[in-house]
């Protein structure tokens, strides 16, 4: 069938900005120019004065409880942030919580873009004697 009449005439649509990266990950994956301004900065204790291995944690997200079994700290884009390696409450699994750092006492994500905080449970004392 062929095409008769006027000639389609493409249209330019403005796409909308990317929404910021929620992840150091993502940032890569599509090559996100990071600026400091996107980063939280940490403030107040750090993430290792915080927790301490043998600590239980959970996540504004629903995950945990999590036996925290090492602590990692690394730098992305200038800022110093910490992982957690953590374990079940049955010290099976191994689960890691990334890109954390300390802000005025909470845990929280290094991109402002990720609301998702870390909470230390005090009130759940982990039965496992062997974290490794």
């Amino acid at each position: 069938m062929a095409y008769m009449g006027e000639q389609m005439r493409l249209i330019p649509v403005e796409r909308p900005a990317p929404l910021p990266p929620r992840n150091s990950y993502l940032a890569d994956l599509n090559s996100y120019p990071v600026t400091q301004d996107m980063l939280r900065k940490p403030h107040g204790p750090s993430v290792g004065d915080l927790i301490q291995p043998g600590s239980v944690v959970r996540t504004s997200y629903g995950t945990g409880p999590y036996i925290v079994v090492d602590i990692g700290h690394y730098s992305y884009y200038g800022v110093e942030a910490h992982s957690l390696v953590c374990k079940d409450m049955d010290g099976r699994g191994r689960y890691y919580l990334n890109e954390l750092v300390a802000v005025d006492g909470r845990i929280l994500k290094l991109f402002l873009a990720n609301e998702d905080e870390v909470f230390i449970d005090p009130s759940i004392v982990p039965k496992i004697k062997r974290l490794f």
